[in-house]
Parts: C-alpha cells; sequence; structure tokens
C-alpha cells in the first residue's frame, strides 16, 4: 500500500475556516469537458483528496465548501475528497491546508483506439474455463446492449461523466446515473462505438464475434460525453474515472467482478507514475479484493513510456502485438509493461452501422487480458487470490500461454495466435 505525507487534519474548525475561506472565494464552475486542460495563467481542473486520518467534522467541512462553490456532482465517496475548478493561488493555498492530502490534475483522457482479430482462447475453453459467473467491468464510452454480438451480456450498468455546464452528459443529463440504459454510448462521433468493440472483445457470444471469456457478463459503465461537432473529441478525465471505481468498490459486494477494463489514457508518461491519492487508493484496495485492474498502454509508439492509468502502480499495463512475437508498431512499451495481446485487426462489434467492425489499437489487446482474468477467476473460485501474481506465474501454463504475452524485452513477446471467427 502507498504511504503519503499528510498535512494534519485535526485542526479546529474555526481555525480552517480562516485558512481556507479566502481560496475557496476563487472556485468556479467545472468547466465543460473540452476546457479540463489546464494552461499557464488559467484555472486549473484538480482532484482534492482529502486526508483520511482527518476528522469526520474536518471533511465535512472542506465538503461543504466545496459544494457552496459549484462542485456538487464530483464529490468522491467516503470523504475522499472533490473535483474542482480553481485558480493557481488557490490550489497553491490548498496544498497548505490542514486536511488536504494532495491537489493534483484531472487529467483528460481519450479511447485508445488506434487509427481506424478477435483472439480467443480454445486451449482454455477446452478445459472447462469460459468465465462462467465472473462479471467484467468495461469503462468505456457506453456499451450498445441491442448489439447482436451482446444480447442478455450486460448484467449492471452506470455513469459518470464530467461536467456540462450546471448538469452532465449521462443519457438523462446528470453526471451520475445507473441501472438501465444508463451505460448507453455517447453520441456525435462513430467512435462512441468504442466500448461496444471493447465489450465483445472480451466477452462477446455470436454469433459473428466471440470474446476471450464467452460466458462471463459485462458491467458496462460510460465516462465519456457526447459531442455535437463530429471534429470534437470524446473526452473524459481523471475524476470521472474515480466515482466508476467508486461504484464498482460498492458493486463487488453483490456482484461476481473478476476485473475492471479501462481502454483510456492520456498521452505517455513516465513509469510507475502518480496518480491522485484517492484513485491510488481506489486501485489498491480492488487490487486487494482480488479484482484486477487492467488498463490500456496507449498507442504513441513510445519505447519507453505507457499511458496514464496503465501506469500506475497496481494496474496491468496491455500492449499490443502485430504478427506472433513482434510489438505492434504504434503500441506504446516501457520496462514495466505487464502483458501483451493481440491489437491489430481486430473485428468487434460495432454499432455505428450495425453489427461489427476490424480495428486495430491497445484497447482492444487490453481487454483481451481483462478476460483472462475473468477465466482465472472461474478457475480459483471466490475470493482475494493476489491475481497479479497468480496470472504472471501462469504465463508459461499451457493453457494460458497461448493467450496472454508476458513482458520480455522492448520487442520480444511470448503471444497466442488470432482465432477465426468461428470459435
Amino acid at each position: 500500500m502507498r504511504t503519503f505525507h499528510r498535512r494534519g487534519g485535526r485542526g479546529l474548525v474555526a481555525l480552517l475556516f480562516v485558512s481556507m475561506t479566502a481560496s475557496f472565494l476563487a472556485l468556479s464552475t467545472p468547466p465543460e469537458p473540452a476546457s479540463a486542460q489546464s494552461s499557464v495563467g488559467t484555472d486549473e481542473s484538480v482532484i482534492v483528496s482529502l486526508d483520511p486520518d482527518a476528522t469526520p467534522m474536518t471533511r465535512g467541512f472542506l465538503h461543504a465548501l466545496g459544494a457552496a462553490s459549484g462542485t456538487t456532482g464530483t464529490v468522491f465517496a467516503n470523504g475522499a475528497g472533490y473535483a474542482a475548478t480553481l485558480s493557481a493561488s488557490s490550489v497553491a493555498a490548498l496544498r497548505n491546508t490542514p486536511g488536504v492530502l494532495a491537489v493534483t490534475p484531472n487529467r483528460v483522457l481519450v479511447p485508445h483506439a488506434a487509427p481506424l482479430e478477435q483472439n480467443g482462447a480454445p486451449t482454455a475453453w477446452a478445459a472447462g474455463w469460459r468465465g462462467d459467473g465472473q462479471a467484467i467491468v468495461v469503462i468505456d464510452t457506453g456499451v450498445d446492449a441491442t448489439n447482436p454480438n451482446l444480447v442478455g451480456k450486460i448484467t449492471a450498468e452506470a455513469c459518470f461523466t464530467p461536467a456540462r455546464g450546471a448538469g452532465g452528459d449521462c443519457p438523462d443529463g446528470s453526471m451520475s446515473q445507473s441501472g438501465p440504459g444508463a451505460a448507453a454510448p455517447c453520441t456525435g462521433r462513430v467512435d462512441c462505438s468504442h466500448g461496444t468493440h471493447v465489450a465483445s472483445t472480451a466477452a462477446a457470444n455470436g454469433p459473428t464475434v466471440y470474446g476471450t471469456a464467452p460466458s462471463s457478463s459485462i458491467i458496462a459503465i460510460r465516462v465519456f460525453s457526447s459531442v455535437t461537432d463530429p471534429s470534437d473529441r470524446i473526452i473524459t478525465d481523471e475524476a470521472s474515472i474515480i466515482r466508476a471505481l467508486e461504484w464498482v468498490d460498492q458493486a463487488r459486494a453483490t456482484q461476481p467482478i473478476a476485473s475492471v477494463n479501462m481502454s483510456l489514457g492520456g498521452g505517455p508518461v513516465e513509469t510507475p507514475c502518480d496518480a491522485s491519492p484517492v484513485l491510488a487508493s481506489l486501485i489498491d484496495r480492488l487490487t486487494d479484493a482480488g479484482i484486477a485492474i487492467v488498463a490500456s498502454a496507449g498507442n504513441d509508439s513510445s519505447a519507453s513510456r505507457v499511458s496514464f492509468p496503465a501506469c500506475v502502480p497496481n494496474v496491468f499495463s496491455v500492449g499490443a502485438e502485430g504478427r506472433p512475437g513482434v510489438a505492434a508498431p504504434f503500441t506504446n512499451v516501457s520496462a514495466g509493461l505487464d502483458f501483451f495481446a493481440p491489437g491489430e485487426g481486430i473485428e468487434g462489434a460495432w454499432s455505428s452501422p450495425c453489427c461489427t467492425r476490424t480495428l486495430s489499437g491497445t484497447s482492444f489487446a487490453a481487454p483481451q487480458i481483462a478476460a483472462t482474468f475473468a477465466l482465472l477467476r472461474q478457475q480459483l473460485g471466490p475470493g482475494p487470490t493476489a491475481p497479479r501474481a497468480e496470472l504472471i506465474r501462469r504465463t508459461g501454463d499451457p493453457v494460458y500461454a497461448p493467450m496472454i504475452g508476458a513482458w520480455s524485452g522492448a520487442t520480444s513477446v511470448r503471444v497466442g495466435r488470432a482465432l477465426d471467427p468461428q470459435y
């Protein structure tokens, strides 16, 4: 587990009010998603992580200030913190405020499809491992539950998007929604079908395409906003990822979750990288519960860096292979990269137009590893078995070796062959 330097947190509310009120007067309404990136001389979109050792009164006071400043809807669970847009002077003041653990950038993230195969596991399937009784969480652009290859696969849905004016961009116009229809894909761009493709690569069960764990179910969480101009990017941010993982942390009490897949990220960064303390703690907690957190490495052709959040400790980073044994030319790699999976020419479900499309990118390698954890969890049974050690140990196993490639150098990887659609 990580340790962070804490800045007190047990001061009197009166002292907090004196030290913080002036800073919070500078808070502004959360920006449109496209303005989430900050630049010199402008307000910054940030994540305020609160000290878990602070008194409930202190955390409540800090949350109340945030809510009064227009951050309602971006407050995180269990007093962990919130997202806000602050001036540079307010950020500096917060970093020295009792009860505040850290103030970090609210990173902007995009899907990891490369410019516009389906890997399966016949050996595992023949051994009886198809992901029965397991759920794979897909945090993405949403999933089309009506696609013929995904009918009946989605067992739960939720949505957490960046702010849009006074509201959000979930199907009901809010920033947070759960229940049937909540993870309907974003609109305005063809790549709003990205999450549908990712979900099918993990768990589709035909009639056209088949995922690595075809008997697993999908929990779909949409985090990307729609656009009205097709030339605009669909984006999300770190705060929306935090709220999605908080929902997963609650859902794991009633859902047999094997893994979480995030085929998204920003540009390549040094590895390992820091996340906001609130995100890092969530990832650690889910990992300790035996849930594998999987993220795509990104498509910037970097030879030494991977994207956020794949760079975060306790997240499985997945690169893309092209032909067997060779990294795809677009994939990011680093010394800490965990696995490779096929990432060129992957056929998956698509709904614009229906019903499949063949694409390349680390986005479509990552869900194959997330699905492999569903096969592994079916085999191991319930419980907090450490997924990282167990899967890495099995890279030489005749059942699992054909599906995954363990990192062993810049271009030397061990990978499995792609399957024909009839599998």
